[in-house]
């Protein structure tokens, strides 16, 4: 669920003795600059992340944890046990503690939803949402902004070659900037955010974020319309699903704890079939609501097991 995770380590939260320049030795440096404007300032690479380091102490580190970790062609950003290990990878290659020094001035939580259709055809079903500003994107990207906290929806399998040849919606959660306020949490290091508690509170925004948007149903079909008993029970049932909504449907699961992980995935692909069916009875936006609850719901229950 995490992605891009921006950090800043300032000296003295590492170590009194601590030179910021020692980095150096560590990264693949790209350029050493020395003006009166900037002053001294090295940057470099760590695999994915752009490094710089400045004569005041600080050390920027921006990037995809997800790409450091698994490559560029990566799919699915990383759980919270993978985070941990990416950070730890982080620290050995840099000889500090980045989890406990760095403070976090961004953070994405994303998952990839699969989908029937392509992600953009989604898109109308997805409104305003209250103190957001809706952006469409070249019609290939739907972006909801704040001046700290942004929601993206985009076409991850365009974008990656290793996922090209599945259909997928990217939908992510950006927090940028004033991470302590935004969580209500007393520092923003990686230790902080990925303690179960605090990174359940991250995936509980993620889904909160998507469930405030307003959804625009664009069924226009009329029981009335309907000539055949087979076309009448079809539509009865979808209608049923639909009213009843995909967190009823994952309840349903949830009230199920002896179905094994392939029959709860036969259960979850029927359930989002049903939802997506072309019956003109519901909104083709339940299946990826369906999808996020339950994406919410598994990591929230990762989270607990992991404690």
């Amino acid at each position: 669920m995490i992605d891009t995770l921006n950090m800043i380590v300032e000296r003295y939260d590492v170590g009194r003795d601590f030179d910021p320049y020692s980095v150096a030795d560590y990264i693949e440096v790209t350029e050493y600059a020395d003006n009166k404007k900037t002053g001294r300032i090295i940057r470099g690479t760590l695999n994915n992340y752009k490094v710089a380091i400045n004569e005041r102490g600080c050390i920027y580190l921006n990037g995809s944890i997800t790409k450091y970790r698994n490559g560029e062609n990566s799919g699915d950003a990383l759980t919270r046990e993978t985070t941990i290990e990416a950070v730890q990878m982080m620290s050995d290659a840099l000889h500090f503690d980045v989890a406990a020094a760095a403070k976090v001035v961004r953070v994405d939580v994303a998952a990839n939803i699969p989908t029937l259709q392509p992600p953009a055809a989604y898109f109308q079903y997805l409104g305003n949402k209250s103190r957001y500003k809706r952006i469409l994107q070249a019609e290939t990207t739907l972006l909801y902004k704040t001046a700290h906290r942004q929601l993206q929806f985009y076409d991850k399998g365009a974008q990656n070659p290793i996922a090209q040849q599945a259909i997928l919606l990217r939908y992510e959660l950006r927090l940028i900037g004033q991470i302590r306020r935004q969580l209500h949490i007393a520092e923003a290091t990686p230790t902080t955010l990925l303690q179960p508690e605090i990174y359940a509170k991250l995936i509980q925004m993620w889904g909160d974020e998507y469930r405030s948007i307003t959804k625009i149903n664009r069924n226009n079909t009329d029981m009335e319309e309907i000539t055949t008993f087979g076309k009448w029970k079809e539509t009865y049932i979808a209608n049923l699903i639909r009213e009843a909504g995909s967190e009823r449907g994952e309840s349903a699961l949830t009230a199920a704890p002896n179905l094994d992980k392939k029959e709860r995935y036969k259960a979850r692909k029927w359930l989002t079939e049903q939802l997506t069916q072309d019956n003109d009875t519901s909104s083709p936006i339940e299946a990826i609501t369906h999808a996020i609850n339950a994406v919410v719901n598994d990591e929230r229950n990762n989270c607990r097991a992991g404690q």
